[in-house]
């Protein structure tokens, strides 16, 4: 999947988690905006629906902590998923932006040679 077929609230997703890092107690049950710099607009349903397109689609990975070094990549099934959406400060789930999706966000991120911001 490119970055040109998200949708402008899953490349606001994918920023916020570049930026902040993955911590699910920010996300669920509901959106800490100011905390993720996540703009308003909308719903929290609609972020929550988007960060599970995220997941299914394999832009964003399930990685887990597993022992003291090793770290491991998962499928998405819809088990972890819900795992994923448990309000705790405590997992040891990570999502990470998938590498081929993370280089055209920062290219899409990076300001063009000669445009100001």
């Amino acid at each position: 999947m490119a970055i040109e077929g998200l949708t402008d609230v899953e490349i606001e997703i994918l920023k916020a988690i570049r930026h902040v890092g993955w911590y699910g107690q920010l996300w669920f049950p509901r959106v800490f905006r100011d905390a993720l710099d996540f703009q308003e607009g909308p719903t929290d349903e609609e972020v929550h629906l988007a960060l599970l397109a995220l997941i299914r689609s394999r832009v964003l990975e399930i990685w887990r902590q597993e022992g003291e070094c090793s770290v491991s990549r998962y499928e998405p099934t819809d088990d972890l998923l819900v795992d994923i959406q448990k309000h705790t400060t405590e997992t040891n789930f990570e999502l990470r932006i998938n590498q081929d999706i993370l280089a055209d966000l920062d290219l899409r991120e990076r300001p063009r040679l000669g445009e100001s911001r």
